[in-house]
């Protein structure tokens, strides 16, 4: 295994930086030993994190021991020694020049030199001309220049560059200086390229082209094109997939776009166009949709820096279309692709937008495969963790941040989180720790983490569960939002979900359920689950209103009955433990007992007032265990029944506990 392996990256570093030194130091001169490509690469661009001279001896060995492919020079890198060691490279396949300024040998003059605006003439042929030898003529691809903060001088570097790097397919001149007649001169020598990037170049006419038939991207960022006939060889180049036309200066949109169109008007297109750059460019929604019409294969147009009005028309289309039409799985996947690479922009409205966007995607989690899921929820979460730690849930819903709201949404959709074990753990302690930092469980996030706890709780590992409901004391404060809120607001189907919840909890900290502080909470639950029994039965929501506890008791110790599968029998039983935890007096319900209280409450037939069946029981019973659980459960629900056998049985109101 070589010590360069890709797969052992810090070693990888380390052997490079180690070699590179002992290079530079003159100490590898009597070394047999010669690297491939990619390793010589990698030590070669290690030889400049020193400040350590580099020789012409260093050069010489240099050349005898590394073949470079792929090479970058900046700065203070343009020195006799180094220039003679890439031009002695016979497989030298991509060169980048940086810093310009730096090569002061081949500088012609320097303007304001000195100040911020200074500027150097660079002798830009002369330059490749020492960097480039003979032997790398047929092996040179890539070229990029990054020409900022110089000019160069006007000596027809184009056609003297050409005969240095004739094969070459991709060539970058990035904010390079390219008067017209240097233009023309490169789209008649340079026939072959296929990439061509003259970003920041600002030229104003694309006359000429048309000879670059191979072309499949073209970058004119910053280019401004005042005129429809300065566009149209460009409508000739029938290969090109990648367009840019946009402009950065976000103070001063362009019509780039608007010409362009008015070519499309006429019935000229890129064919085979996949995405177009149209950023700050004037347009509007219209337009956008001509562009879809003509250019079938077109896959991605970016518009960001574009005024928000168009944009939030297309998002509102967006969201239109994947709330109300049947999109297939394909619009599902691309809709995430696009929408959740804008939401890093740094605008807030662009982020809301995509993100409402964003939210169709947990209505169509099998749209996305296994790892595609793994990599949003795991990208989602360390935003929520990173951006919002300790987001506040005791607003109104508007204070909430959307990007929070949304994807909490997402998390919260069936069949999405079917994802790592480490994800669910991470996912539920966050939406434990959201619950605990609530006062109003009707906001909307706290619902959705309330329903992922409900769909993932049993899905954690146990010791991580049991740990974490443990140290946020959950179950007490859910209970305490389940008590403290008024239900009727918050909704049936929260108070179901919270019920689930606590039935959960108690699930996981069922080792501790004789434990006071456990008891303590029950009975609290227990009391206040009664009171939403007894509320939901006047409603006509439950026929059997105790049914309702049936989870809950299959959650404690419940082994006075033997018929397991009886709600109402889990249900008493359960009420007469918590009666014996309360009142220390009180004796255990028998089989016999709960049989003659099941037997009372199935003959008990007025629905006009659900706890007056506890006084029937009460009137009808002989039995003292029966009429005490009778009073016990009333009591608790918030009804006192009088002790007075010679009269009929009467009930005074009192408040709820």
């Amino acid at each position: 295994m070589s010590l360069f392996d890709n797969g052992f990256p810090l070693l990888r570093e380390l052997s490079a930086y180690t070699l590179a030194s002992h290079i530079l130091d003159g100490n590898t001169a009597d070394w047999g030993f010669s690297l491939e490509e990619d390793s010589s690469d990698f030590v070669y661009a290690n030889q400049h994190r020193d400040d350590k001279q580099f020789t012409e001896e260093v050069a010489d060995d240099v050349i005898r021991k590394l073949k470079l492919g792929k090479v970058i020079v900046a700065s203070d890198e343009y020195d006799a020694p180094r220039c003679r060691v890439l031009k002695a490279q016979k497989t030298l396949e991509k060169l980048e020049l940086r810093e310009l300024r730096g090569a002061r040998d081949f500088h012609d003059t320097r303007i304001s030199e000195g100040t911020d605006n200074e500027l150097a003439i660079v002798d830009i042929s002369k330059l490749l001309e020492a960097l480039i030898g003979k032997e790398s003529e047929g092996t040179m691809r890539t070229l990029a220049i990054d020409g900022t903060g110089t000019l160069f001088a006007q000596n027809e570097y184009i056609s003297k560059m050409h005969p240095l790097i004739p094969k070459l397919e991709n060539l970058i001149l990035f904010s390079c200086d390219l008067p017209p007649r240097e233009f023309k001169s490169l789209c008649t020598l340079f026939t072959s390229l296929k990439k061509l990037d003259l970003c920041d170049t600002k030229i104003s006419s694309l006359d000429g082209i048309s000879n670059l038939p191979s072309l499949e991207l073209l970058n004119l960022a910053e280019s401004v094109f005042n005129q429809r006939a300065n566009l149209t060889d460009l409508f000739e180049l029938k290969n090109l997939r990648v367009l840019n036309i946009r402009a950065y200066d976000t103070n001063t949109p362009v019509h780039n776009f608007k010409r362009y169109l008015s070519h499309v008007k006429s019935g000229k297109t890129l064919p085979e166009l996949r995405m177009i750059d149209v950023g700050n460019n004037y347009l509007d929604l219209e337009d956008v949709q001509l562009l879809i019409k003509t250019h079938p294969k077109l896959e991605l147009i970016n518009l960001i820096v574009q005024r928000f009005k168009i944009l939030l028309k297309l998002f509102n289309k967006c969201i239109d279309f994947m709330e109300h039409s049947t999109p297939s799985d394909q619009d599902y996947r691309e809709c995430l692709e696009t929408m959740f690479q804008v939401t890093h922009h740094d605008s807030p409205q662009i982020w809301d937008h995509a993100l409402r966007c964003m939210q169709c995607i947990g209505r169509r989690p099998q749209a996305f495969s296994p790892e595609e899921r793994q990599d949003l929820v795991v990208t989602l979460y360390h935003e929520l963790v990173e951006n919002f730690p300790e987001t506040s849930f005791n607003q109104s819903d508007n204070d909430i941040p959307w990007e929070v709201k949304c994807t909490w949404f997402i998390f919260q959709c069936d069949g999405f989180l079917d994802t790592t074990q480490e994800n669910i753990n991470n996912i539920c302690q966050l939406a434990a720790e959201n619950l605990t930092r609530t006062a109003d469980i009707g906001l909307s996030v706290p619902k959705y983490c309330l329903n992922v706890l409900r769909n993932l709780l049993r899905k954690m590992t146990r010791q991580r569960a049991l740990a974490m409901v443990t140290s946020l004391n959950l179950k007490s404060h859910l209970v305490d939002l389940l008590s403290g809120q008024n239900q009727d607001s918050i909704g049936i189907k929260t108070v179901y979900m919270l019920f689930k919840v606590i039935y959960a909890l108690t699930y996981i900290e069922r080792d501790n359920r004789s434990d006071p502080l456990q008891i303590s909470v029950d009975e609290k639950c227990i009391s206040t689950l009664m009171q939403s029994v007894w509320d939901l039965f006047f409603e006509g929501k439950v026929l059997k209103p105790l049914s309702i506890l049936t989870d809950y008791v299959q959650r404690i110790d419940t082994s006075v009955y033997a018929v397991k599968t009886q709600k109402q029998r889990r249900v008493i039983s359960l009420l007469g433990i918590m009666m014996c935890c309360v009142d220390k007096n009180a004796t255990r319900l028998t089989g016999d007992t709960i049989n003659e209280i099941c037997k009372h409450i199935y003959e008990y037939d007025n629905k006009e007032d659900g706890l007056k069946v506890f006084e029937w029981i009460v009137k009808k019973s002989e039995s003292k265990e029966v009429a005490g659980w009778a009073r016990w459960v009333s009591g608790r629900c918030g009804v006192e029944i009088e002790e007075d056998e010679e009269v009929e049985p009467a009930a005074k109101r009192v408040k709820p506990l």
